[in-house]
């Protein structure tokens, strides 16, 4: 059997999402896959295609891991943890909390994931809910989305020490999303070939700890006020399709990012000369970097002009930074019984 759970940008509301401002997030035809299969030799076999690892692990590694997780749970600063390790929590809690008896277990889990990881595409999220969706699947449990999102948001938390569920909400429904006070609504906009995604790099800064910076220096900030307008701004633009209004509210709010200090010197300056073209707005759509001069994936939404879309590739070229069209996923996380 394999699973599969989309990628994520988010339009509006990166950092002011935790800090009580609405959001808006899309899912992108970008998947992490698991395969599962039972094999002869009793444990879990984890193998991680991207990073050419592969790993056996008895129960009783299994088990003490399960109590691992307990103890991180109980902590209001988690350590960073390693994405074998998110994935072996996620494993141990299943089959703790799950199953009666699995002692006879024998798997072989296969991760093969298209979105980068730490870039701003919900990676964690993505592959945590394939996981999840792939053990409940193959034993038989029942779920339902909204467990899936729970349990994939339980162990989000571990690896990047935030309470937002805007990751695991989107990676499991699939389609675009506003989330305010940890209620998801979907929401319906036209977004056309106008809109494309751009990669700048892997972030030297996690996501934790960008995370964690902000809280430490704007938790008491109006900025979140200015950012809910923005988005409120926005979801209104989207809604009659208006290209100077959508332009303005990503302009401004790729501003307020840039306020928190989150936004490297080289990714701000590739955006001005996008801007200053008079016809292409972009902003990042992660968590940012505090270091270095890579910001993982930004979005940018072009005037619909061939002109245009030559200036912008031009521009990217200049910076070796490779474009892709934004095609969104409304399916989700799902599951195909074929192997």
């Amino acid at each position: 059997m394999q699973t599969r759970a989309p990628g994520k940008i988010i339009l509006s509301g990166e950092h002011s999402i935790v800090h009580g401002a609405s959001a808006i997030a899309v899912a992108v035809n970008q998947y992490a896959n698991w395969t599962i299969q039972s094999t002869q030799k009793p444990g879990i076999t984890l193998s991680l295609t991207n990073l050419n690892t592969r790993q056996h692990y008895s129960l009783n590694q299994l088990n003490l891991l399960y109590h691992t997780y307990l103890s991180l749970q109980e902590t209001s600063h988690h350590p960073p943890s390693e994405s074998d390790h998110i994935y072996l929590y996620s494993i141990a809690y299943f089959l703790k909390c799950y199953l009666k008896d699995a002692h006879s277990i024998a798997l072989h889990l296969s991760l093969d994931s298209q979105i980068p990881i730490g870039a701003g595409m919900g990676s964690s999220a993505a592959t945590l809910s394939a996981l999840q969706i792939a053990l409940h699947q193959h034993f038989k449990v029942n779920y339902n989305h909204l467990k899936i999102t729970e349990l994939t948001a339980q162990f989000e938390k571990i690896q990047h020490g935030c309470i937002s569920q805007i990751d695991s909400r989107i990676v499991t429904s699939g389609g675009i999303i506003e989330v305010y006070n940890q209620q998801a609504t979907p929401f319906k906009c036209n977004l056309n070939h106008q809109w494309r995604l751009i990669f700048t790099g892997i972030p030297e800064s996690t996501t934790g700890a960008c995370v964690s910076y902000v809280k430490q220096h704007f938790t008491h900030s109006a900025i979140w006020s200015e950012f809910q307008a923005v988005t409120s701004a926005l979801k209104h633009a989207l809604g009659i399709e208006s290209f100077q209004l959508i332009r303005e509210a990503l302009m401004h709010n790729q501003t307020l990012l840039n306020s928190l200090k989150i936004v490297p010197h080289k990714i701000q300056h590739f955006i001005d000369q996008l801007e200053a073209s008079g016809n292409i707005a972009a902003k990042i759509t992660g968590a940012g970097s505090l270091t270095g001069d890579k910001g993982g994936f930004l979005i940018a939404y072009l005037s619909p002009d061939d002109t245009c879309f030559s200036i912008f590739n031009s521009i990217c070229q200049q910076y070796h930074y490779p474009h892709y069209p934004l095609i969104i996923d409304y399916q989700g996380v799902t599951y195909f019984d074929h192997l």
